[in-house]
């Protein structure tokens, strides 16, 4: 029985899917929100309220998917005059995308079975481009900021071995989309595209749900979303998202955890569009990244974690994820790996 058990919660996790696919800097913070929520303080902390986390994470984005067929820069490139201009080619082309993410949680213990948690990013983007115009063959732009704040209450249906989890909760519109930079439309500052804006600009709502199985080795699959409200100031809305995931999570001593996962994912395009990044001429859109059909898709993840407990308030985690799986609605940058560090201390 436990056999079809977990054989039937690895099939799941792939059937069933969800994806941030060309993100946003936010968007990339959220990812893993279910991970810096994740604080049992009955067995964790037994006696600590409080919690505070740091998490550092970083991701790369290089080279352009249409589905999942592999696309290069240059067959992206409009050359000018000499080719024909279709809505498949751009003057300016993005060929490298770097987020990092710097993630401040603090979770209070409300019963030893629920948490409150408040989650505060602080993100940068930079992204090298090529392009046809005079004095922007080669350029980067960069923006900075804080993303938008999270609210989040945690609960534990039951205790034991295989606890049920829920979380729900809201992210606050507090990121930015109105950063600026020197782009080739015209000369001085000019609004950044939907992937270097801090926030989605709009009131969202995230919901968890999560089931464990087992103790020493115990598997935990999820199933959580965000869902955004109406429209922004600008006039559009990041995708919806959904996603499951299975962990694979086994202890090797008193102090170290292993954490083996899958994740399957699904995101919507953008729906409606910041006129400020078009141009106005028959082929609107500059480049791919303000094309907001060109955002959202399929992805699976592999991901392995390494979990370190100094002491009995004190834990740290390493771990590192592969994109095995992409189908991105493009083109549109497809993902490398992403590094993540978490450090978390209870009070």
């Amino acid at each position: 029985m436990k056999k079809l058990i977990v054989a039937g919660t690895f099939l799941f996790g792939f059937v069933v899917s969800n994806a941030y696919s060309q993100s946003t800097p936010s968007e990339f913070a959220q990812l893993s929100l279910e991970d810096l929520l994740h604080v049992e303080f009955s067995e964790l902390y037994p006696q600590s309220k409080w919690a505070i986390s740091y998490q550092f994470k970083s991701v790369s984005y290089d080279d352009y998917l249409i589905g999942s067929r592999s696309l290069l820069n240059d067959e992206l490139l409009w050359s000018g005059v000499a080719e024909e201009r279709t809505s498949g080619n751009f003057p300016v082309v993005p060929t490298s995308i770097r987020q990092t993410a710097h993630v401040l949680s603090a979770k209070y213990a409300l019963s030893s079975r629920s948490n409150l948690s408040f989650t505060l990013p602080v993100l940068s983007q930079s992204t090298e481009h090529i392009s046809i115009i005079s004095g922007y063959d080669q350029f980067t732009l960069e923006s900075d900021g804080i993303g938008d704040v999270s609210l989040l209450v945690d609960y534990r249906v039951n205790e034991g071995d295989n606890p049920l989890r829920l979380s729900a909760g809201v992210l606050l519109p507090t990121g930015s989309i109105d950063k600026e930079g020197d782009t080739p439309r015209s000369p001085g500052k000019q609004p950044l595209p939907y992937t270097m804006q801090m926030g989605s600009g709009t009131l969202d709502i995230t919901a968890l749900i999560e089931k464990t199985w087992g103790s020493k080795t115990h598997i935990t699959t999820g199933l959580k979303g965000v869902i955004r409200t109406g429209k922004n100031k600008r006039d559009y809305r990041l995708g919806n998202t959904v996603s499951v995931y299975m962990h694979l999570n086994t202890s090797m001593n008193a102090s170290t955890t292993f954490s083996f996962s899958v994740e399957a994912e699904h995101s919507g395009p953008i729906r409606g569009s910041d006129s400020r990044l078009l141009v106005h001429s028959r082929f609107p859109y500059p480049a791919s990244i303000t094309n907001p059909n060109f955002y959202g898709g399929e992805k699976v993840r592999l991901g392995i974690d390494v979990v370190k407990t100094f002491s009995t308030s004190m834990q740290f985690n390493v771990g590192i994820t592969i994109p095995v799986y992409q189908h991105l609605n493009g083109p549109q940058p497809k993902e490398n790996s992403s590094f993540s560090l978490t450090l978390e201390k209870a009070f």
